[in-house]
């Protein structure tokens, strides 16, 4: 049988592939109820390595040559009766079925995937379970403000963002155990759309880390007055210059826009939600700024719809996060809210567990 596909409104489709670790038999698809469905694999851009050499992030470097223009998105669902976790990789793009051919000829290590055949198991595992109106956050990056120093009407508050740091393989174990134990279906969802970062974005990071550098320094009165008191030095844009700057250095040509949802069939319990921001990235206190966790968005009322469509037809709509300082947030601290090199999008893009 071929690859199955879905078409979606814009003409394009999703295939997929089921993933499994070596020695753990595939779900059966075709006789799930909760739909459960994907299949990852490699690429045929790492030419000169083998299979066997693969790493997660050589993968995911992969992924990224492969997909580009496209959309992917690797899920894990649970199935409480049978407390075990089905992971799976889909595929959104013009060309899916040939995309997911292609990425299913080399896998890390330890790895089989199985091409989704049937459109019926697909539309399954696209929507696996009626969403609870209490049952869908997402997970992102976080964002930290504070009012700027010395009265400067240019930069009245100042924002930060802290790049995903990951979590031990411990962390995730504990996040696996505590997903099978759930009494209703829950989804963990990563999705990924690649680009290759542009010199617009790279001249607004080097102009915005400039303009930090600047403000962290002592300098002229915001007045203009030669009268007036010079400006402070402010030690939050200190601490945010070494975040920006990093960005500068890291985002130089390939990237994720990506966006983490956790979803269930029932409320979802702040323990769980805390337990995925964490395995995405572990907060740190004396890291500073650089050591912020993960944060979690939880939609309003009016968004659960925009939400649940963001896992059902892997989409990338932001959400209104209602955490954030708004009047601090500009679009460089948008943009890199929901951007990820590939090493970051490691932290969250995490194979089934052995």
């Amino acid at each position: 049988m071929g690859v199955a596909v879905v078409s979606t409104e814009d003409d394009d489709s999703i295939a997929g592939l089921v993933l499994t670790r070596a020695g753990v038999s595939t779900p059966d698809v075709s006789a799930a109820t909760t739909g459960l469905a994907a299949r990852a694999g490699g690429t045929d851009v790492l030419t000169e390595r083998t299979t066997e050499q693969l790493t997660e992030a050589d993968w995911l470097g992969s992924l990224w040559e492969t997909c580009l223009g496209a959309r992917l998105e690797l899920r894990h669902v649970t199935d409480p009766r049978e407390h075990r976790v089905d992971t799976y990789l889909l595929v959104r793009a013009p060309g899916a079925a040939e995309l997911v051919s292609r990425i299913a000829d080399r896998v890390p290590p330890g790895l089989t995937a199985t091409v989704i055949t049937a459109e019926s198991d697909l539309k399954r595992i696209l929507l696996p379970f009626p969403l609870d109106p209490n049952g869908i956050v997402e997970i992102g990056k976080t964002i930290s403000a504070r009012p700027g120093a010395g009265g400067d009407t240019d930069a009245p508050r100042i924002a930060a963002v802290t790049p995903w740091r990951g979590s031990t393989p411990m962390t995730w174990r504990r996040l696996w155990t505590e997903l099978v134990a759930q009494p209703v279906p829950v989804l963990v969802s990563t999705g990924l759309r690649p680009f290759r970062v542009d010199d617009d974005l790279k001249s607004l990071l080097a102009g915005h880390t400039e303009r930090l550098r600047q403000l962290s320094r002592s300098g002229p009165s915001p007045t203009g007055s030669v009268f007036g008191r010079r400006r402070a030095p402010d030690d939050f844009a200190a601490a945010a210059v070494p975040l920006f700057a990093d960005a500068v250095d890291r985002y130089a040509d390939r990237a994720f826009d990506v966006r983490v949802s956790l979803a269930a069939a029932g409320p979802l319990s702040r323990r769980l939600t805390h337990q995925v921001a964490e395995a995405v990235s572990t907060g740190d206190a004396a890291a500073g700024l650089a050591g912020r966790p993960a944060s979690i968005t939880w939609p309003g009322a009016a968004e659960v719809t925009t939400a649940w469509q963001n896992v059902t037809g892997l989409g990338f709509t932001r959400l209104l996060r209602v955490q954030d300082p708004i009047d601090a947030v500009g679009p460089v601290e948008r943009g890199l809210a929901t951007t990820a090199t590939v090493a970051e999008a490691t932290a969250a893009f995490r194979l089934p567990a052995p």
